[in-house]
């Protein structure tokens, strides 16, 4: 999912390298994830890469202003990187100084990566038209986040309350023990430690292969401020006029001069035949390339 410069929010089915997404001028968002492990009680909110993330108010707000989340856990699993590069550890100790938290774990277990998969796929919530074509066109990018996390926060909500009527006898029984443990609300923060966009928290984007010097950007569906997109191969590339967009959606797709791109090359691959004493031609006519 990337922020565009007109404040429209696209997305893309097969996802897109953010090396790629700075070429058309895209900003990655990056969705921030609590959840309660194995309820499928989710609390999430999207924010652009390029903004400091307010981590100390997002924790606060999912265990004070979501009841349904049950307060301070006794456990809190955490992605590693996220306990090595940022203060979650002072964090913690401000917002439960009692102690509630008794481990921050980072061997998560098949659940913990379940729950990861998961939140990616929650985040979609946030772009579903259905929910946002009544809503005002935004008009800023912090109305446009304002609204994505509004529609994350009232389906997450309105999720737990259909589990305690339709959910298994096992998840409403898990449901009502949370209800009935005593909430421990944490303590209201004084500091806002803040943590900055890292590569490792676009992993699955810059696994992404880099697009190919013959691949263009087409559209899936329009809705205005909500794009969804795909990559594919112009195969009318010479009609300069048919790449235009009819509804003014076009990027102008910047030029390419870095040379052949190695659709899903392996280290060291490129360095190889680039050094080989054939000419491109040659190798394409042995197949090579």
């Amino acid at each position: 999912m990337y922020l565009t410069n007109e404040c429209e929010v696209v997305w893309f089915r097969e996802g897109l390298n953010p090396d790629d997404a700075a070429d058309y001028g895209l900003q990655p968002v990056i969705a921030v994830t609590l959840n309660v492990a194995k309820m499928g009680i989710y609390h999430q909110k999207l924010y652009a890469a390029q903004d400091v993330i307010p981590l100390t108010n997002f924790l606060y707000e999912a265990w004070s202003e979501r009841d349904d989340m049950g307060g301070l856990p006794d456990v809190l699993y955490a992605d590693k990187e996220l306990l090595e590069h940022y203060p979650l550890v002072e964090i913690i100790r401000e917002l439960d100084p009692a102690g509630c938290i008794q481990e921050v774990v980072t061997r998560g277990d098949q659940s913990f990566a379940g729950s990861k998969r998961q939140a990616q796929k929650e985040s979609l919530i946030a772009i579903d038209w259905h929910r946002n074509k009544k809503n005002p066109i935004p008009i800023t990018r912090e109305e446009l986040l304002a609204v994505l996390n509004s529609n994350l926060f009232k389906y997450h909500r309105s999720v737990t309350s259909s589990m305690r009527m339709e959910g298994s006898p096992e998840r409403r029984k898990s449901l009502i023990e949370l209800k009935q443990r005593p909430h421990r609300s944490p303590a209201k923060p004084v500091s806002n430690y803040g943590i900055i966009t890292n590569n490792w928290m676009m992993k699955q984007a810059l696994s992404v292969p880099t697009m190919a010097v013959t691949q263009t950007i087409f559209e899936i569906s329009n809705y205005g401020w909500i794009q969804y997109l795909e990559l594919g191969y112009d195969t009318d590339a010479q009609d300069d006029d048919e790449d235009e967009d009819p509804e003014g959606f076009d990027y102008g797709y910047p030029e390419r001069t870095t040379g052949y791109v190695w659709h899903n090359e392996r280290p060291g691959f490129k360095d190889f035949i680039e050094s080989l004493p054939l000419a491109m031609d040659k190798l394409s006519d042995l197949g090579m390339v």
